[in-house]
């Protein structure tokens, strides 16, 4: 009975061995699938979710979403692979050997290169969006690369993808013309409490009863925000009116070109903090109380397209030809201590003005006439546009692009005891003092008073807003090269050009225009 006992416990023991030599052994430690899964009944290691590979000795790579991989369906083509298919698994160690460009443990991100050399952030999409986002404002975190895509946010003073060159100074060509800075216009109507400003991820709290010299010191406090000058467009003193909507008038008066929005909340996270009213911001050329915004138009570029940027050093090596060559401004066209190529050394190409007439137009119907010099234009009528008027002064007068501005509303003419509607039209090309416009009123009718059209040339103002006399020259070849009278020609002098008038390109052979190309070989 003993024997046939012990044969039977042989025979049990021979057979668990038999069972477990089918499935495979780890190549490493001789254990039954490696240790890291299972033997099912078809004698197969199944391995957890760390390991593969027959014996289960292989070791999984992290998972990521694919850089670039067969699309499985619409809109799925970023499933998790390992090494996020931009990396070479070794399965030995279970880690990624990323290619070039890329990090993490997946691979599953881009490398800021050279860490952005200590001279900005490295932020991916993600966190980049949430720098800037206001309120409500979505982020970019819902689409598959939010946080997987980075890059260098460099930090004043330094530019490119990798934050490696100095910025040198900023400004607008001195040679063109007719261009205008950055006006945003805040709206606010409160009776209590405060409300916030962003500008390019920084805030402040502005109180609804701030003075106008509150604000501007308050706006000082955000360091992301250029220098401005802040105006009140109405008779409030304060910035939260609790009656008619104040217009704030923020202009960029040192940093120039189309300039990122102002954003204001009175409510922000669901709190309520402007309390009895509401508070609004546009630019770009929104208008808010009748006010119109101004999107900038001025250039901002280093060295004021006026020289050569040295981005080891962020200096700007100025452009000496045409001579007698460009210096420091002060942004203006004049000379300054910005270091940015922004004045012309010729006192004939910098410290000049366009000519400025205003005209005031009261009536509330009919048509009025203008006269220059011996003409006299087609009958206007007292609505008409900015832009038509503009069309009446060509067509009329000959004038060659002259810009018409309505300081409020869309209307030439203003009713009686509203606010009265400035015209103001600069001559950016018809150069030198102009003779003034004279106005014909008798076909201008008013509802409710007399009719009136105001005039006003060299320096006098009409409402606030003040006339220009012209002070550039209006010369042949513009005083940089000869004329042939023969055949009414100019022969520019070296470095000059046709212009548009304005000192860009143009199609006038006036010699009006530098050559940007024309630098003195010393320099290089």
């Amino acid at each position: 009975m003993r024997s046939l006992l012990l044969a039977a416990s042989a025979a049990l023991l021979l057979g668990a061995g038999a069972t477990d030599a089918a499935c495979a052994r780890g190549v490493y430690n001789n254990k039954i699938c490696s240790g890291h899964g299972a033997c099912n009944a078809r004698n197969l290691c199944e391995c957890d979710a760390r390991h593969l590979g027959f014996d289960c000795s292989q070791e999984r790579c992290p998972l990521g979403p694919a850089w670039v991989a067969p699309a499985r369906a619409t809109d799925d083509a970023h499933y998790l692979v390992e090494c996020s298919n931009k990396g070479v698994c070794d399965h030995e160690e279970g880690k990624c050997t990323c290619d070039e460009g890329f990090a993490g443990s997946a691979c599953h991100r881009l490398e800021c290169d050279s860490g952005c050399n200590s001279a900005g952030q490295c932020l991916s999409l993600k966190e980049l969006s949430a720098t800037f986002a206001v309120g409500a404002e979505p982020l970019y975190e819902t689409a598959w690369d939010a946080d997987m895509i980075y890059g260098c946010k460099c930090r004043k003073g330094y530019h490119g993808y990798d934050c490696s060159l100095k910025s040198c100074p900023k400004g607008d060509d001195p040679l063109t013309t007719g261009q205008k800075n950055e006006v945003q216009i805040v709206q606010c109507t409160g009776t209590g409490g405060s409300f916030r400003v962003f500008f390019n991820g920084q805030d402040a709290e502005v109180p609804f009863d701030a003075t106008l010299e509150d604000l501007e010191k308050i706006l000082v406090t955000i360091k992301t925000l250029p220098v401005v000058e802040v105006t009140f467009g109405g008779t409030a003193k304060t910035v939260c009116s609790s009656t008619t909507a104040n217009a704030i008038m923020i202009e960029f008066i040192q940093d120039f070109g189309p300039q990122p929005p102002i954003k204001v909340l009175g409510t922000l996270k669901g709190v309520v903090y402007l309390k009895g009213g509401s508070v609004f911001a546009t630019s770009a050329g929104g208008i808010l109380a009748g006010r119109t915004s101004v999107q900038g138009t001025k250039e901002w570029e280093f060295c004021s397209n006026r020289g050569d940027c040295k981005f080891d050093t962020g200096q700007c090596i100025c452009f000496i030809n045409p001579m007698p060559g460009y210096r420091s401004s002060d942004g203006y066209g004049n000379p300054g201590t910005r270091g940015d190529c922004g004045c012309a050394n010729d006192k004939n190409l910098y410290d000049q003005v366009d000519e400025i007439q205003l005209l005031s137009c009261i009536a509330t119907g009919g048509v009025f006439r203008l006269q220059y010099r011996t003409s006299t234009s087609i009958d206007i009528p007292f609505d008409v546009t900015s832009d038509t008027l503009r069309d009446i002064l060509m067509t009329s007068f000959g004038f060659e692009d002259p810009v018409v501005e309505y300081s409020f509303g869309t209307k030439a003419c203003s009713a009686p005891a509203t606010t009265a509607n400035i015209i103001i039209i600069t001559f950016p090309i018809d150069h030198g003092d102009i003779p003034p416009l004279r106005a014909v009123t008798t076909g201008l009718t008013s509802s409710s008073g007399p009719v009136s059209l105001t005039t006003a040339d060299n320096a006098v103002a009409i409402g606030g807003v003040v006339s220009q006399k012209g002070t550039k020259e209006n010369v042949v070849c513009s005083n940089k090269g000869y004329c042939n009278y023969n055949q009414g020609t100019c022969s520019c002098s070296l470095g000059y050009g046709t212009s548009d008038g304005r000192g860009n390109e143009g199609n006038r052979d006036d010699c009006g225009r530098i050559l940007p190309k024309v630098k003195n070989i010393a320099q290089n």
